[in-house]
């Protein structure tokens, strides 16, 4: 994302990003490797449990999560 996007304000001067990340820190882009970075240990602890138990999970995500998740659970 570069700074004549549409939504790079609304993004950027987001108050929740204040002080963390720093702006030269903030991800401009996102790779299926980083959403599998932060969705493979929530698969792990929260969900796997719950299938174990028996429970039904509905898993609703946009497509490089999936995309992880698929990566993932197909060993690739």
């Amino acid at each position: 994302m570069t700074e004549d996007h549409f939504y790079f304000d609304t993004i950027f001067m987001d108050p929740r990003y204040r002080t963390d990340p720093e702006f030269q820190e903030f991800p401009l882009a996102e790779s299926v490797s980083d959403c599998a970075k932060r969705m493979i240990p929530y698969w792990q602890k929260v969900i796997v449990p719950q299938m174990k138990e028996g429970k039904s999970v509905i898993i609703s995500s946009h497509k490089l999560t999936i995309t992880g998740l698929m990566y993932y659970l197909s060993g690739v």
